[in-house]
Order: C-alpha cells, then structure tokens, then sequence
C-alpha cells in the first residue's frame, strides 16, 4: 500500500474536509490535497505557522481554515486559498479552537503563550468576551 500524500517537509498541522485535505507545513507553507493525493494549490505564510483549525460558519454556509502563527497573528483562509481575515494578537499562538462556548455558537478560543482569549464572531465583526492572564 502506497501513502496517499508524501510532504516535502514535516507537517505542523492537518484539517480534513469533505473532499480535502488542508496541510500547513514548517516551510511556511499551507497547501491542499484532494482525497485521491493530488495537489490543488499552496499559499505561502509570513511567518511560522504554529497551528490550523476548521472554522464552519453554518449560517453563512462559509467554511474557513485558521492557521495560527509564531508573530501572534490568526490568519483565515478559504477552502480556495485565499486569505480573507486577519486578527492580530501580541503574543505567538499555541492554540486556536472554533466551536460554541456557552449559548453562543461561533466562539474563536485562542491560546498564546501567556493568555486564554475568547473572540466572538458576531455579524462579520470580531468581539472580545474574555482575556485571562496565565
């Protein structure tokens, strides 16, 4: 049995969709990979990226890919590859989640190296709910 993808370096982090697979690599690199192995495009980052995460936004039928990077930045996505966000952090990103907190349902969690921050995507707009100091 043959592997389906082979990566030209170490991957930092994986997202499978439907029919794709989103792989950020430690050449700066973000590519994505049909389900049969073959390469569909590749974007290259600033900086260092240190995480991914799916973003669904189901009343807006837009799915988004997060990557996280070393200069504190979030930068988002489309499953095209083209960057249509960015929210800028002070501290390099360890962790990025997006899901529901509480009641409210598209919650972006973003870990840093010395804070926990919870960003609320309300009507394009992204609103701080929480900061909390390790």
């Amino acid at each position: 049995m043959s592997p389906l993808l082979t990566l030209t370096q170490p991957p930092v982090g994986v997202v499978c969709l439907e029919t794709l697979i989103i792989v950020a690599l430690m050449d700066l690199t973000l590519n994505c990979y049909s389900d049969k192995g073959h390469k569909i495009w590749s974007a290259k980052i600033s900086h260092a990226i240190t995480c991914v995460q799916r973003i669904q936004l189901k009343q807006k039928n837009q799915e988004l890919i997060a990557t996280g990077l070393q200069n504190g930045s979030v930068n988002f996505y489309t499953v095209s590859g083209e960057c249509v966000d960015q929210v800028e952090f002070n501290e390099p990103i360890s962790a990025v989640y997006f899901g529901q907190y509480g009641r409210e349902s598209n919650s972006l969690i973003v870990v840093t190296q010395g804070w926990f921050i919870i960003k609320l995507f309300f009507n394009f707009w992204w609103i701080i709910v929480k900061k909390l100091r390790f």
